[in-house]
């Protein structure tokens, strides 16, 4: 008897669990639906604009060179800071599946090779991972929304990167809803060397600048900037959500599996209760029939 109860206050245990689960599956789902065709739409575009930065800054690496210094010496309060910074992006809430924890194994391997780099942590989970980690580094930590991102919610994000001569990113992407991979990507066109190695035998490519190459600086180092990092902030945000609908179905699959394991203990109780009962039905009649 105690057996039943025990299976039955189970059962009801993993029904709200399922629901839960097909919840926030369905909730996730929407969201991609949402946020997908803007951010793969917009990520072939920065891409190419990112390479192009970079492109520009190799090439005429001379010339950018003298006109940083330059600026520099004009006024060294707009100066920026010949660092790195490195920043996490996280979430403030669980059930995101792999894909956080993966970004942050990412980050911690990162910021371990490099002492000498400033760090930044968005999100509660990074935080408390980075923390949990025993990691003694001193940081920044920024909380914004998870979602229905609204431009005010960057802009202490912004305010702090802003200083940075190069700035290095550590998401999630989003493959396709069964893939998404922890990267890094870096806003600031110097990360890319890394990635393209075989940048250095290729011709080296002439660039006409319109109006000139100073404001064509000013305008990567600000609004393309800008925009590059808000569209790092939506593809995590992207990988995040297709990672939650992943770990809610193999939730699901385990409820499933566990509701049939509870069925068939149940079936296996009731039966062996009524042979119980049969048996002692049986032997109150020998004993009647006995006296």
């Amino acid at each position: 008897m105690q057996g039943l109860k025990y299976i039955k206050k189970e059962t009801t245990t993993l029904q709200s669990l399922h629901t839960v689960a097909q919840v926030y599956q369905e909730t996730s789902i929407g969201k991609i639906q949402e946020v997908r065709a803007g951010v793969l739409t917009t990520r072939d575009y920065l891409s190419g604009l990112s390479h192009i930065y970079y492109e520009l800054k190799t090439s005429q690496s001379v010339q950018v060179a003298k006109l940083k210094e330059s600026s520099r010496k004009e006024s060294a309060k707009s100066s920026k800071l010949q660092k790195t910074l490195f920043i996490l992006l996280s979430a403030n809430a669980k059930l995101y599946g792999e894909i956080v924890k993966d970004v942050y194994k990412l980050f911690i391997e990162a910021v371990e090779k490099e002492p000498d780099a400033d760090v930044m942590i968005v999100g509660k989970l990074g935080e408390r991972l980075f923390k949990e980690g025993g990691m003694k580094r001193q940081h920044v930590f920024i909380e914004i929304p998870d979602s229905n991102l609204a431009p005010k919610d960057l802009e202490p994000v912004i305010f702090n990167i802003v200083k940075y001569e190069n700035v290095v990113v550590f998401h999630g992407k989003f493959y396709n809803l069964m893939t998404q991979r922890a990267t890094r990507a870096s806003i600031t066109g110097e990360a890319l060397a890394e990635e393209e190695p075989a940048t250095k035998d290729k011709e080296t490519k002439q660039f006409l600048f319109e109006p000139n190459l100073e404001k064509l600086m000013k305008f990567f180092e600000t609004q393309i900037f800008i925009t590059l990092f808000r569209q790092t902030v939506h593809e995590s945000e992207l990988a995040r959500y297709a990672s939650r609908v992943n770990a809610m179905e193999e939730s699901l699959q385990f409820i499933k599996k566990r509701q049939k394991e509870l069925h068939s203990a149940k079936r296996r109780m009731s039966r062996s209760l009524q042979q119980k009962k049969q048996l002692e039905r049986l032997s109150g009649m020998r004993l009647w029939r006995a006296v």
